[in-house]
């Protein structure tokens, strides 16, 4: 079993060399538990010291998963919970224009940002384009509204983060790419160009309970077994 501050440790080192962190994985991988296990680990790491922005892009912030997660640790969990902050604070997006006004704002100079963010979370990026992408009635408007994504609220944000150094956690949908054989990312060639640790969740058919975790950069890779449960995910 690797120890969990042997894991954080590695990637802590991994954003030195990116701050884009990709996590995809087919329904029921754990997805959103391990990056809220993730989140909370990370902002109570050493000192407490960090904030995080969570954007509830598809499905609200699990606050009761949080406590059940954290529940046995009281201090970690006091501060977890007075350091992510959700938007939007009442709702999770509702189609592609509020997402796109919700980054907008996000980025724009005169906003006041959380003291010591260093962390921003979507769940998931690409919940809204894919309903957008569907509803264009020719090839055409895909291109168009692809592009758009691109320019108007991915790379702007990428660019955000980089300049203030901060770790951005985009969570994806996958589905299955026939002439790859594979699952997918939706819109991978969006990311891939981005050169993103990439965190990719596997289930089991063979073990519904176990799981598999890569973790590729720049050409390499790691993989770790995983289980999900009632504090989080278990590193085997």
């Amino acid at each position: 079993m690797i120890s969990k501050s042997i894991f954080l440790k590695g990637l802590k080192e991994l954003f030195s060399f990116n701050n884009v962190v990709s996590i995809s994985g087919g329904s029921g991988s754990g997805k959103t538990n391990l990056t809220l296990h993730l989140i909370g680990d990370l902002l109570t790491y050493g000192s407490f010291s960090d904030s995080c922005i969570w954007i509830q892009a598809s499905e609200l912030f699990p606050s009761g998963r949080l406590k059940q997660i954290f529940e046995i640790y009281p201090d970690k969990l006091k501060y977890i919970q007075e350091n992510i902050f959700v938007l939007p604070k009442d709702h999770n997006i509702s189609d592609y224009l509020e997402q796109e006004n919700v980054l907008a704002q996000l980025i724009a100079p005169n906003t006041v940002l959380p003291p010591d963010l260093r962390y921003i979370v979507i769940d998931n990026i690409s919940h809204q384009l894919r309903f957008e992408v569907s509803n264009s009635p020719n090839v055409s408007k895909v291109v168009s509204c692809l592009d758009s994504f691109y320019t108007k609220q991915l790379y702007p944000l990428i660019v955000f983060c980089i300049r203030n150094n901060f770790i951005l956690f985009l969570l994806h949908e996958v589905t299955y790419d026939p002439l790859l054989t594979q699952t997918r990312t939706f819109f991978y060639k969006l990311y891939d160009k981005l050169g993103t640790i990439d965190i990719i969740l596997h289930n089991n058919k063979f073990n519904t309970k176990r799981k598999e975790m890569e973790i590729l950069f720049n050409h390499s890779k790691k993989t770790f077994q995983y289980t999900i449960e009632q504090r989080g995910i278990r590193l085997l």
